[in-house]
């Protein structure tokens, strides 16, 4: 017998976990089945929450088409790919003030971004624009916007999320650009500009 323990819970409140629970003290023998009580406790803890969710989803894709699919290409369908395809971003890209992708600036921004790691890229496109992936394929409704910022390279990048647009300074120089824009993102140092 254990002294101090009984069929409840305290959760904020002290909860039965079987009817007069708090007045039947666990044994031995009963050791097991409190173990799975408190088990199937905790699972159901947010059922009512988890079918909401999934009443919501199922709102704009049918349940039964869910078993079509595995959990890695739902995500895909309804996040995104996890992997940041710079070839699709480049592809949806525009250039303001710059002479285009052949543009000094913008060949170094590239470059920096091919020297990303994938989660480096993630939290790039979250530092342009508030989601750290990229649409899937086919359904993309907004480009990255590249747009010259001032002509001092030595300027953080700043980052327009609502309009997923980086004011992009005049970088001259892989080393510089990669330093300065990695402090932007992992910071955001007060660059980040919800606009």
């Amino acid at each position: 017998q254990y002294p101090d323990l009984f069929f409840t819970i305290n959760d904020h409140e002290e909860v039965d976990l079987i009817p007069g629970g708090s007045g039947v003290k666990v044994t031995y023998d009963r050791r097991t089945e409190f173990v799975k009580l408190l088990e199937e406790y905790h699972l159901s803890l947010y059922s009512q929450q988890v079918r909401a969710i999934c009443s919501g989803f199922a709102s704009i894709v049918p349940a039964r088409l869910m078993q079509l699919f595995t959990w890695e290409e739902a995500e895909i369908l309804t996040c995104g790919s996890p992997l940041i395809n710079l070839a699709d971003l480049k592809k949806h890209t525009t250039y303001s003030g710059f002479t285009g992708p052949d543009d000094q600036t913008i060949k170094i921004f590239w470059d920096v971004l091919e020297a990303f790691t994938n989660e480096q890229r993630s939290r790039f496109i979250e530092f342009a624009w508030g989601r750290s992936r990229l649409p899937r394929p086919g359904t993309w409704n907004k480009p990255l916007g590249l747009t010259r910022l001032g002509t001092d390279p030595e300027q953080l990048p700043i980052a327009h999320t609502c309009f997923f647009n980086i004011e992009l300074p005049p970088y001259d120089n892989f080393e510089k650009a990669l330093k300065l824009i990695r402090v932007a993102v992992d910071y955001g140092t007060g660059s980040m500009m919800l606009g």
